[in-house]
């Protein structure tokens, strides 16, 4: 119920997608900066909000997320990392979640959404800079979930290009 409240309901109807790691590598090693666009073919493709809103089944409405400062959200913080480390890692997230039937539910499945879906790393936990999303549950709806998820593909696709790390994946794709 409240995740279809706060507008993530279509995640719970999110395709299982199978693209290949090496493909996705081939792809982004396309991606030409002057145009901004990946070179398929010799033409140039661009991923649109339109793109990744019928990859995930989120909404593609709202404002842009901005990295809110951690010494605003500290009691926040200190609500949602895990007890036994300093960052707020999946792990306890997921202990969060459990048994828990009340609004407190949504922080926790959010910031879990952004870290393995929306914003995906290799790491075992979320940036602190996601806080902020969550900090008004009245306000979550209202954050571009899509943009953030381009911003953050492109971001890594452009890191990868540009060799200075990894490439990493925010649309369930690498099997």
């Amino acid at each position: 119920m409240y995740i279809h409240l706060i507008g993530l309901g279509g995640l719970l109807k999110t395709p299982s997608i199978k693209l290949r790691r090496v493909l996705c590598m081939a792809i982004a090693n396309s991606y030409d900066a002057e145009q901004d666009a990946f070179i398929i073919n010799g033409r140039p493709c661009r991923l649109t909000l339109e793109d990744v809103a019928h990859i995930t089944g989120m909404p593609c409405y709202g404002k842009k997320h901005v990295p809110s400062n951690l010494d605003d959200n500290m009691e926040l913080w200190k609500k949602l990392k895990d007890r036994n480390d300093t960052k707020i890692t999946f792990k306890g997230l997921l202990a969060k979640m459990k048994g828990d039937n009340t609004p407190n539910f949504v922080r926790p499945f959010v910031l879990y959404t952004i870290g393995k879906y929306v914003c995906r790393t290799k790491e075992e936990y979320v940036d602190n800079k996601y806080i902020g999303i969550v900090r008004n549950v009245e306000t979550i709806k209202g954050t571009n979930l899509e943009q953030l998820t381009l911003d953050y593909l492109m971001d890594s696709v452009k890191n990868f290009v540009n060799g200075e790390a990894i490439l990493e994946g925010n649309l369930t794709w690498y099997y």
